[in-house]
């Protein structure tokens, strides 16, 4: 054979071997990416156009910086980035880099339809005729860092979880040992790995470690509750869940979930200790405790019925609370427990209808324990009202019996000439008709009373424009105010809101706010009263700035006959009265009070326009 034939047949074995390689470059799984001496792509297989989602006529001929600067994800992007790959890429081929072969990197990479990707790359010098080449092998590996990152999470939640985590081999022996199995067992980690679960310093009982190692094989996941005794002789009750592992349909080990329940057990312990001790005082409770429905259906009722009503627990429950209430004050125990919902009323005095028809009168405190479900107390106030009774009689017969006088002493005073009204004549009359006023009003006073607690009080209602009853009174009212040159503010609007109410007995709860509020009103102090309508409530608000009503007289302000420790003076019987009628009329009344001064809030059910 000749030469020339001879360098032929290696130029062609060449070739081919190229060709070769270039289609093992272009079919391989990873990436590839050649980048020439001066810094252009000169390969770009179709690995990399997958992974990229660059093609090859896109990348090929372009500088490798340019191209993988805009490949970079934009949380990486920065005003210098470009000049810091280049003139890495350039130090590189120019060998700067003493003794560098290779090494690994991991980046990210933003596909140009947006997509983020995670990429292991190889980048490593490639020796050429006309300098130094630089290669780039990438793969994507984007799915094993994600699952990487759910391993760790799974890791975390596992070391850090209260519950102890125990994962055994097919033999029984340890190989997960967590911090709570650590502080469940008081055996270390170190102590425990490796050791069969029969070995462990723990005592179980004997029918649970008699049979640990059968649950290995069996298919499904069993639940005990053992007592264990740790090393350190502490005993507990723990609930042990044993759950088989299988590979490839053959048994491999099992994993043990454990909880401590031994504060659990406790707990269990203390809480059924109370209730036994709730149940009781429930029982023994001398008034009539209720536990019913919004709808009124009774659920549970303590023994004192027995003896209050004549029924007894098990015949009350499932009925309707209206069904022990007398006919006549069903319609007010419907009112009152609709605004006990709303949060406005929680004390209603009624009467119950015992077994034999015989009625008696409770005083009920009632309360919502949840959205549905409310518990009222109910006290026999049956020796009360006896006695008021009686209280009443005898101040019926009082007040009669001063009325015929008072009025005589009223009527001569209005008949004296005014000839003899002059100088201390005058000063003395004046002052005889004015306490003669005020036995009047005290004895009006106490009647009203009587008849507000004995149900005598009838409200003649009808429909009222409570924006100009309050006008009309304001015209009736301001005099008072100007004796003590007291400035009256009105916020009351022209527009009507309506009420179903009885005038006159509207009137009896306004003057005697007014009457309290121009009494602690300083001179030229000033009184502001105001009306609106909100959530179905007309609702009037009185405000003065005289001196702070205390929290303690605050607390009792609106009860009978109270005066007040701070020296409130009067009857105690105005504001009692005012809360009484009030309470009739559906509504309700409130009192604040600051350094800025004393704001009473009276709320009536609007009518609907």
């Amino acid at each position: 054979m000749c030469p020339g034939a001879n360098l032929r047949d290696n130029g062609e074995r060449y070739s081919v071997e190229g060709s070769l390689l270039q289609e093992f470059i272009e079919q391989a799984q990873e990436g590839f990416t050649l980048v020439d001496e001066s810094g252009r792509i000169i390969i770009w297989n179709r690995a990399m156009e997958r992974i990229s989602g660059l093609l090859k006529e896109e990348a090929i001929g372009r500088e490798f910086w340019e191209v993988r600067a805009q490949l970079t994800p934009e949380q990486y992007q920065s005003p210098g980035l470009l000049e810091e790959i280049k003139n890495g890429v350039l130090r590189l081929l120019a060998g700067e880099k003493a003794g560098f072969l290779s090494r690994q990197i991991r980046a990210w990479l933003q596909r140009t339809d947006g997509a983020v990707r995670l990429l292991e790359q190889t980048v490593f010098l490639v020796q050429a005729r006309n300098g130094n080449q630089l290669g780039v092998i990438s793969r994507d590996v984007t799915e094993k860092h994600e699952l990487d990152q759910k391993l760790q999470l799974l890791a975390s939640i596992v070391e850090t979880t209260l519950d102890g985590i125990v994962g055994l081999d097919q033999e029984g022996r340890i190989q997960t040992w967590n911090h709570g199995a650590e502080v469940i067992f008081e055996v270390d980690r170190t102590s425990a790995l490796g050791l069969n679960i029969q070995d462990l310093p723990i005592t179980f009982s004997p029918e649970f470690r008699g049979h640990l190692l059968e649950y290995l094989n069996r298919e499904d996941a069993e639940i005990f509750e053992v007592e264990i005794l740790t090393p350190k002789m502490a005993r507990k009750q723990v609930s042990i869940t044993f759950s088989p592992i299988f590979e490839r349909g053959k048994a491999a080990g099992g994993s043990l979930v454990i909880k401590d329940l031994s504060q659990l057990r406790e707990a269990e312990r203390h809480f059924k200790e109370s209730e036994k001790r709730l149940r009781t005082i429930f029982d023994k409770a001398s008034d009539l405790i209720l536990i019913h429905r919004s709808s009124e259906e009774i659920i549970e009722v303590n023994s004192i019925a027995d003896q209050l009503l004549g029924f007894s627990p098990e015949e009350l429950k499932g009925k309707k609370l209206e069904g022990i209430v007398v006919p006549e004050e069903r319609e007010r125990l419907r009112e009152f427990l609709s605004q006990l919902r709303k949060g406005e009323f929680s004390r209603i005095e009624l009467r119950l209808c015992d077994r034999s028809g015989r009625r008696v009168p409770v005083e009920m405190n009632s309360h919502m324990l949840d959205e549905e479900t409310i518990m009222s107390i109910a006290r026999d106030i049956t020796q009360r009202k006896r006695a008021e009774e009686l209280q009443a009689d005898f101040i019926r017969a009082v007040v009669h019996d001063l009325g015929n006088p008072i009025s005589a002493i009223k009527a001569s005073l209005e008949m004296v000439p005014d000839s003899i009204k002059k100088g201390e004549k005058r000063d003395l009359i004046e002052i005889v008709y004015r306490n003669t006023e005020r036995l009047h009003n005290l004895a009006h006073s106490l009647l009203t009373s009587i008849k507000l607690e004995a149900g005598e009080l009838k409200l003649v209602k009808k429909e009222v424009n409570l924006s100009q009853f309050l006008l009309d009174f304001l015209l009736q009212q301001r005099p008072l105010a100007e004796q003590k040159s007291i400035e009256v503010i009105s916020r009351i609007p022209s527009l009507p809101a309506l009420i179903q109410g009885d005038p006159d007995r509207l009137g009896e709860i306004f003057s005697n706010i007014w009457a309290n509020s121009i009494k602690f009103t300083p001179h030229s102090g000033k009184i502001e009263i105001s009306l609106e309508e909100k959530d179905g409530w007309a609702v009037v608000k009185i405000s003065n700035n005289g001196p702070p009503i205390s929290p303690e007289d605050q607390e009792h302000l609106f009860e009978k006959f109270y005066r007040g420790k701070s020296g409130m003076g009067g009857t105690g019987l105005g504001l009692y009265i005012a809360r009484w009628l009030t309470e009739v009329h559906g509504g309700s009344i409130s009192v604040e009070s600051s350094e800025e001064g004393t704001t009473f809030t009276v709320k009536l059910p609007a009518l609907k326009s």
